[in-house]
């Protein structure tokens, strides 16, 4: 893959707001990157500063090696879908996905064509002349996308497109994005605060915060690896202890918590003496259930909830009131509140954090 997005030191100011604080980002060709971040993280004004829709206050933008900062939106190599989707709800599905080429003075077969092959590869090549109002939210979505799709822009904006759908076809819309975006090959640029939403669609997740990136890499990497506490909050859950390195020995760093010590590797330059924090997921804990190895975790379950395909139990660890663990457990698990529990831990998985 080759570089075809590189954004050098983007800031942007609203007044005295920072909302983006110097950002460099690289996004390589066919990618699907996602960015991720609670409400006011800068995603998605980072997003239509990319569309041309608001100037940067310093930095700039290049698109396969042409500085596009100041061009405007009709000029960049690229299309947005937004939430609303922004249909015309007087023309038909045909006349809406067609609106960017006639726009562009194509003959009239030319569009025609071109927007046959785009209703045919998002399943509705047999809705062409339906009016927007006589299609479900589902179908507006791939009217949006294929009326962006169609000018084939070298970079598809996405600005939570999936946020006004139900829980069930936000998942088949996901796949059906997924599946798109392999095939045609553009880059995709896709912001949402759904955590679920990104890794299941991403090549890269970019987590946003402050104005900052946070974290970027691929999801596995992110989730299994954080590289802060809050990535490693944001991005799911965690549990968070607090520590002291105690040791360092071959690319492993031993910390002590309040659970006892627990072993993580670092590719991080770490010291003793250092204070550090460990994230251990609520999946790398377990029941004891037999096992011989020794138990970090010795308490009460506090809370417990269902989720269908599994438990989730809060502990309480003896002489610890103040704190608690996560873990997951089988969803046919047959514990109550009060229980009293082990849980030992996945060392291998237990993940340094020194920022």
């Amino acid at each position: 893959m080759t570089n075809a997005v590189l954004i050098e030191s983007l800031s942007k100011s609203f007044g005295k707001v920072q909302a983006l604080k110097s950002i460099d980002l690289v996004i390589d060709e066919g990618q699907y990157v996602v960015l991720l971040g609670p409400s006011g993280s800068g995603k998605t004004t980072l997003l239509s500063i990319l569309g041309g829709f608001l100037g940067p206050t310093s930095g700039r933008i290049c698109l396969r090696g042409q500085d596009i900062t100041g061009l405007p939106p009709a000029k960049r190599p690229t299309a947005t879908v937004f939430q609303d989707y922004a249909l015309f709800p007087h023309m038909s599905v045909r006349d809406n996905v067609a609106f960017g080429l006639r726009m562009r003075r194509m003959a009239k077969r030319q569009v025609d064509d071109a927007v046959d092959r785009m209703l045919e590869l998002v399943g509705l090549g047999n809705f062409g002349d339906r009016k927007i109002n006589q299609m479900s939210g589902g179908q507006r979505q791939r009217i949006a996308l294929a009326r962006a799709l169609v000018i084939e822009p070298v970079v598809l904006l996405l600005d939570e497109p999936l946020g006004a759908l139900d829980l069930h076809l936000r998942r088949r819309m996901q796949e059906e994005i997924h599946r798109l975006q392999r095939k045609i090959g553009s880059i995709f640029i896709h912001v949402t605060h759904d955590q679920e939403e990104a890794m299941s669609l991403a090549d890269k997740v970019v987590v946003m915060r402050q104005g900052n990136v946070e974290d970027c890499g691929s999801p596995r990497r992110v989730y299994l690896h954080p590289a802060t506490s809050f990535t490693a909050t944001f991005m799911g859950s965690s549990n968070l202890l607090n520590g002291i390195i105690t040791d360092i020995d071959d690319g492993q760093a031993l910390v002590e918590t309040a659970l006892g010590h627990i072993k993580c590797a670092t590719q991080q330059s770490v010291h003793k003496g250092t204070a550090a924090q460990v994230s251990l997921r609520p999946e790398h804990l377990r029941l004891m259930n037999g096992s011989a190895e020794p138990a970090l975790v010795k308490g009460n379950v506090s809370d417990l909830v269902f989720h269908g395909t599994h438990m989730r139990l809060s502990v309480t660890p003896e002489g610890l009131d103040d704190m608690e663990i996560t873990v997951t457990a089988s969803a046919d698990l047959d514990v109550e509140i009060g229980a009293f529990v082990e849980l030992v831990a996945d060392h291998t998985k237990a993940t340094l954090l020194c920022s």
